[in-house]
């Protein structure tokens, strides 16, 4: 679980800008290499990917600095599967994020919406579903199989075997909205 609220540290200039500490990055770099073999799953108060089409400073793409460390540092560690859980941004979705100089990277995003929210959900248009992702790495992050998503007041249950991550969608009534399928 990521602290991503009461660790960060504000600064006009970019580098300078940390959504965790380096404490807390460092711990979560020893974490992800522990040798384990087994999926990992970074929870996250805010999302990962994919970001907003306008700036938000708020998300992890408001500290593009750290956001692109971590993503350099799973590419190079090849580690594999990686899934981010998160939520704040009032609605659905998941989406993956491949590497084309590596071929086997592959992250995939699944944030949840809150089950009531009594304000205008957050629409798909809002969000950069397909495309690159913005960082400073020499390295080319690309989200893809973005969405579909869905901007009701809702939860996700994630089913996770071996080879595949399978996120559904109920709205707060229980009925299924929508059944997404990732595999590792």
């Amino acid at each position: 679980m990521a602290d991503t609220r009461t660790e960060r540290q504000l600064s006009e200039v970019s580098e300078e800008r940390k959504i965790i500490s380096d404490e807390q990055m460092l711990a979560l770099q020893k974490w992800l290499v522990d040798g384990s073999g087994r999926i990992k799953l970074i929870a996250s108060g805010v999302p990962f990917f994919p970001d907003f089409k306008t700036k938000n400073t708020d998300k992890w793409n408001g500290f593009l600095h750290q956001r692109t460390v971590l993503l350099d540092f799973i590419a190079e560690q090849q580690i594999s599967p990686v899934i981010f859980l998160s939520g704040d941004v009032h609605c659905s979705m998941t989406a993956e994020l491949r590497c084309p100089q590596q071929p086997n990277f592959k992250i995939i995003s699944v944030i949840s919406s809150a089950f009531f929210w009594p304000y205008p959900h957050n629409q798909g248009s809002s969000f950069q579903l397909e495309g690159i992702l913005e960082s400073n790495s020499e390295r080319t992050y690309e989200v893809i199989h973005g969405g579909p998503v869905h901007s009701t007041d809702n939860f996700t249950r994630v089913t996770i075997d071996p080879t595949s991550l399978k996120a559904e969608v109920f709205s707060r009534t229980g009925e299924l909205c929508g059944t997404k399928i990732h595999s590792f």
